[in-house]
Protein backbone atom coordinates (compact mmCIF):
# COMPACT_ATOMS: atom_id res chain seq x y z
CA UNK A 1 0.00 0.00 0.00
CA UNK A 2 1.71 3.05 -1.20
CA UNK A 3 0.59 6.39 0.09
CA UNK A 4 -0.07 8.86 -2.67
CA UNK A 5 2.30 11.77 -2.43
CA UNK A 6 1.33 14.82 -4.33
CA UNK A 7 -1.56 17.20 -4.70
CA UNK A 8 -4.66 16.79 -2.61
CA UNK A 9 -7.23 14.61 -4.31
CA UNK A 10 -10.86 15.33 -5.08
CA UNK A 11 -12.14 13.18 -2.21
CA UNK A 12 -10.07 15.02 0.37
CA UNK A 13 -11.26 18.41 -0.87
CA UNK A 14 -14.85 17.18 -0.95
CA UNK A 15 -14.58 15.82 2.60
CA UNK A 16 -13.12 19.04 3.96
CA UNK A 17 -15.75 21.06 2.11
CA UNK A 18 -18.61 18.94 3.50
CA UNK A 19 -17.30 19.15 7.06
CA UNK A 20 -16.86 22.91 6.76
CA UNK A 21 -20.36 23.25 5.33
CA UNK A 22 -21.88 21.22 8.17
CA UNK A 23 -19.99 23.28 10.74
CA UNK A 24 -21.20 26.56 9.22
CA UNK A 25 -24.75 25.25 8.93
CA UNK A 26 -24.75 24.23 12.59
CA UNK A 27 -23.34 27.54 13.77
CA UNK A 28 -25.73 29.63 11.66
CA UNK A 29 -28.77 27.59 12.66
CA UNK A 30 -27.86 27.89 16.35
CA UNK A 31 -27.39 31.64 16.00
CA UNK A 32 -30.65 32.21 14.06
CA UNK A 33 -32.88 29.94 16.13
CA UNK A 34 -31.58 31.23 19.46
CA UNK A 35 -32.20 34.78 18.34
CA UNK A 36 -35.78 33.88 17.37
CA UNK A 37 -36.37 32.01 20.64
CA UNK A 38 -35.30 35.07 22.61
CA UNK A 39 -37.81 37.24 20.73
CA UNK A 40 -40.65 34.77 21.27
CA UNK A 41 -39.82 34.37 24.97
CA UNK A 42 -39.75 38.16 25.38
CA UNK A 43 -43.21 38.42 23.79
CA UNK A 44 -44.54 35.85 26.24
CA UNK A 45 -42.94 37.62 29.22
CA UNK A 46 -44.60 40.86 28.09
CA UNK A 47 -47.90 39.01 27.87
CA UNK A 48 -47.51 37.92 31.50
CA UNK A 49 -47.41 41.51 32.69
CA UNK A 50 -50.12 42.63 30.30
CA UNK A 51 -52.47 39.91 31.55
CA UNK A 52 -51.78 40.72 35.18
CA UNK A 53 -52.28 44.46 34.62
CA UNK A 54 -55.68 43.92 33.01
CA UNK A 55 -54.77 44.54 29.36
CA UNK A 56 -56.32 41.29 28.24
CA UNK A 57 -56.57 41.91 24.49
CA UNK A 58 -52.93 42.97 24.23
CA UNK A 59 -51.85 39.93 26.24
CA UNK A 60 -53.80 37.57 23.99
CA UNK A 61 -52.43 39.30 20.89
CA UNK A 62 -48.87 38.92 22.22
CA UNK A 63 -49.39 35.20 22.75
CA UNK A 64 -50.86 34.86 19.27
CA UNK A 65 -47.81 36.64 17.79
CA UNK A 66 -45.54 34.32 19.79
CA UNK A 67 -47.46 31.28 18.54
CA UNK A 68 -47.11 32.48 14.95
CA UNK A 69 -43.36 32.96 15.42
CA UNK A 70 -43.03 29.53 17.03
CA UNK A 71 -44.96 27.80 14.25
CA UNK A 72 -42.93 29.53 11.54
CA UNK A 73 -39.66 28.23 13.03
CA UNK A 74 -40.98 24.86 14.21
CA UNK A 75 -39.79 23.04 11.10
CA UNK A 76 -36.22 24.26 11.63
CA UNK A 77 -36.33 23.30 15.30
CA UNK A 78 -37.60 19.91 14.20
CA UNK A 79 -34.47 19.46 12.10
CA UNK A 80 -31.91 20.73 14.59
CA UNK A 81 -33.61 20.27 17.97
CA UNK A 82 -34.98 17.67 20.30
CA UNK A 83 -38.64 16.68 19.80
CA UNK A 84 -39.63 16.27 23.47
CA UNK A 85 -39.33 19.95 24.48
CA UNK A 86 -41.11 20.91 21.27
CA UNK A 87 -44.09 18.76 22.21
CA UNK A 88 -44.16 20.32 25.68
CA UNK A 89 -44.11 23.80 24.16
CA UNK A 90 -46.99 22.87 21.85
CA UNK A 91 -48.94 21.56 24.86
CA UNK A 92 -48.34 24.81 26.76
CA UNK A 93 -49.56 26.84 23.79
CA UNK A 94 -52.71 24.69 23.78
CA UNK A 95 -53.21 25.37 27.49
CA UNK A 96 -52.88 29.09 26.86
CA UNK A 97 -55.67 28.85 24.32
CA UNK A 98 -57.94 27.36 26.97
CA UNK A 99 -56.94 29.97 29.57
CA UNK A 100 -57.55 32.76 27.08
CA UNK A 101 -61.00 31.42 26.22
CA UNK A 102 -61.87 31.10 29.92
CA UNK A 103 -60.42 34.58 30.67
CA UNK A 104 -58.34 33.31 33.58
CA UNK A 105 -55.65 35.99 33.99
CA UNK A 106 -53.56 34.29 36.68
CA UNK A 107 -53.55 30.90 34.95
CA UNK A 108 -52.88 32.64 31.65
CA UNK A 109 -49.97 34.60 33.14
CA UNK A 110 -48.46 31.53 34.80
CA UNK A 111 -48.79 29.58 31.55
CA UNK A 112 -47.04 32.38 29.65
CA UNK A 113 -44.22 32.46 32.20
CA UNK A 114 -43.78 28.68 32.06
CA UNK A 115 -43.80 28.73 28.29
CA UNK A 116 -41.21 31.51 28.19
CA UNK A 117 -38.97 29.46 30.49
CA UNK A 118 -39.35 26.38 28.27
CA UNK A 119 -38.42 28.42 25.21
CA UNK A 120 -35.41 29.93 26.96
CA UNK A 121 -34.28 26.48 28.12
CA UNK A 122 -34.62 25.06 24.62
CA UNK A 123 -32.67 27.98 23.19
CA UNK A 124 -29.94 27.64 25.83
CA UNK A 125 -29.60 23.93 25.11
CA UNK A 126 -28.61 24.72 21.52
CA UNK A 127 -26.63 27.89 22.14
CA UNK A 128 -22.90 27.81 21.40
CA UNK A 129 -21.34 27.90 24.86
CA UNK A 130 -18.56 26.16 26.71
CA UNK A 131 -21.07 24.06 28.67
CA UNK A 132 -22.61 22.73 25.45
CA UNK A 133 -19.27 22.07 23.78
CA UNK A 134 -17.91 20.07 26.70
Amino acid sequence: MDRKIGPVGFREVLGIGLLTGFLLMGLLSAWYLNRRQDVIAAQLEDSVWLALSGQWEKACQGVENARTGWESDRALWGIFGDQTPMEEIDALFAQLTVYAAAREPTDFASGCAALAQHLNAMGNAHRLSIQNVL
